[in-house]
């Protein structure tokens, strides 16, 4: 399905469920630089980032400093790093720590970060199926508020303003995350995101959209759209685009 895409960055999480992850991605996505997945045995560094070669002829990755269960690219071209994660369950306070300094030092270095992947824990109630507040440790809160970050999804569809528009949107169209229970399967949270600095969001249209993988995982795919802005745009800042929830059905539209 991706093999021919025109995607520009690919993360995937959870490598080592597949073997020889690296030779893998390399054979099925030759117009791509394959950064970060590691053997099935190891189970602390099972991401992986693929960087098309149209847009970033020579990305950088930094392994030495990332932290475990991550991959860190560097895209020269455009100045974003680029952090692949895939959080421990049940989340862990430490996880946190080392994605935050690490983060914090590449902003210190000039770079924007661009934080994707499994978080395997939710920011708020609005992104869970039930009541229960979220198992984030105040480290992953800490994370977002120091490096001024924006969870993509809920800057485009703010919890209660779509909730107040269309009850299920959130559920059926933002959650990425299912479970089967009693039999049926169950969108059941937004475990999977996109976390920028705002000064990335700032200068581009964004699309945000989450499909429905069938067998494939129990995570939906989430794609981000940066749509840099046309030339009288371009000293503006260019407002969010949001995507309304099932335009093309809609008879007022026909």
């Amino acid at each position: 399905m991706l093999a021919n895409s025109p995607l520009n960055i690919i993360a995937f999480q959870e490598c080592h469920l597949a073997n020889s992850p690296h030779d893998l991605f390399a054979t099925r996505f030759q117009d791509y630089h394959v950064f970060g997945t590691k053997t099935p045995s190891d189970q602390f560094h099972d991401t992986a980032t693929l960087i098309s070669k149209k847009i970033e002829p020579e990305p950088v990755p930094i392994p030495m400093t990332s932290p475990a269960r991550t991959t860190s690219i560097l895209l020269p071209q455009s100045g974003i790093a680029v952090i692949n994660v895939h959080a421990p369950t049940p989340p862990k306070a430490d996880f946190f720590t080392g994605l935050h300094q690490h983060a914090t030092l590449l902003q210190q270095r000039g770079w924007q970060i661009l934080i994707i992947g499994d978080f395997n824990t939710t920011r708020n109630t609005y992104n869970r199926s039930t009541a229960k507040p979220p198992d984030a440790p105040p480290t992953f809160y800490e994370l977002i508020n120091a490096i001024q970050l924006l969870d993509v999804a809920d800057h485009l569809y703010p919890a209660d303003e779509t909730l107040a528009l269309r009850p299920e949107y959130s559920r059926d169209h933002l959650f990425t995350f299912g479970k089967t229970k009693e039999g049926k399967w169950q969108l059941v949270s937004r475990i999977d995101l996109f976390l920028a600095q705002a000064s990335i969001i700032a200068r581009v249209r964004c699309r945000y959209h989450a499909m429905d993988v069938g067998q494939l995982s129990d995570h939906k795919a989430i794609y981000l759209h940066l749509i840099p802005p046309t030339p009288n745009e371009a000293a503006a800042i260019c407002p969010p685009f949001r995507v309304v929830p099932n335009l093309i059905n809609d008879p007022r539209h026909k």
